[in-house]
């Protein structure tokens, strides 16, 4: 039996229902991002922004005492602009003592001139355009305790630069959860240094949470590697308030060395 329109009654029946054909059916939900849908998402995200900038705190908790910094981070791509600034603030420990500091580096690249600057060392070096510029983002990863290297080898991924980000490995999704009104997947896994000659260690548990809408990440936690001392502790949490595209001029690029420290180092 026929309906009017020449399509057999059953088909007009199960289209009803909500059953049409496959090819016509448009109101499927999309499929659910797995952990490493949304790390690859990220990881492709970055060196395609035209600008970025964040604020963040480092918390760096060690058996007996907490460290606590800030940084800033401003990009542009074109011309090739960056800056970062590191404070630390205050070590605390579990006694009650607080004892404030004071030391600040500062990385700095205005029109692809590289700059590098650390107050407790009173160095101030210059990386023009043609030579090494990864390495004063390496001789920054113990003084920011990471911080200086991680949005950065994500933003210039050609630099192989390696943080707990390209370490992570073993990665499983944890549902969601909310960070400053932000809804972020969260990823847990094992992040693991390997050097060339193949060997391993700094294996720790690691966690990352990365903006739902944007991909950006909004924080990293690690916790105490394998192999510490039985009862030791150390746990590193990087928190970022990122902003994606921001419009950044030219004059947040500049930094000015302390008439006192700008003899190079």
């Amino acid at each position: 039996m026929a309906s009017g329109t020449g399509i057999p009654l059953v088909a007009v029946v199960l289209m009803l229902a909500g059953f049409g054909p496959p090819d016509q059916r448009h109101d499927a939900a999309p499929r659910a991002l797995s952990a490493e849908d949304v790390l690859e998402r990220t990881l492709a995200l970055y060196p395609t922004l035209q600008s970025y900038s964040d604020t963040g705190t480092v918390t760096e908790e060690i058996s007996g005492l907490i460290n606590r910094s800030s940084f800033r981070t401003y990009y542009v791509s074109t011309p090739r602009n960056f800056f970062f600034e590191h404070r630390q603030i205050v070590t605390e420990y579990e006694t009650g003592q607080k004892i404030p500091l004071s030391n600040r580096i500062v990385l700095w690249m205005l029109h692809g001139q590289l700059q590098s600057w650390n107050s407790e060392l009173g160095t101030h070096d210059e990386f023009p355009e043609g030579t090494d510029q990864v390495a004063p983002f390496v001789q920054a990863t113990a003084g920011t305790s990471g911080a200086a290297v991680l949005i950065p080898s994500l933003i210039y991924a050609r630099a192989n630069l390696r943080t707990t980000i390209q370490e992570l490995g073993d990665i499983a999704g944890a549902g969601f959860e909310t960070l400053g009104g932000r809804r972020c997947y969260k990823i847990m896994g094992i992040a693991r240094s390997v050097y060339p000659s193949g060997a391993i260690t700094n294996v720790r548990p690691a966690t990352v949470w990365i903006d739902a809408e944007t991909f950006l990440i909004r924080k990293v936690f690690t916790d105490t590697p394998k192999g510490y001392p039985q009862g030791s502790i150390y746990r590193l949490t990087i928190a970022y308030q990122p902003r994606l595209s921001p419009a950044l001029g030219d004059s947040l690029f500049r930094f000015t060395v302390p008439s006192a420290q700008r003899q190079g180092g």
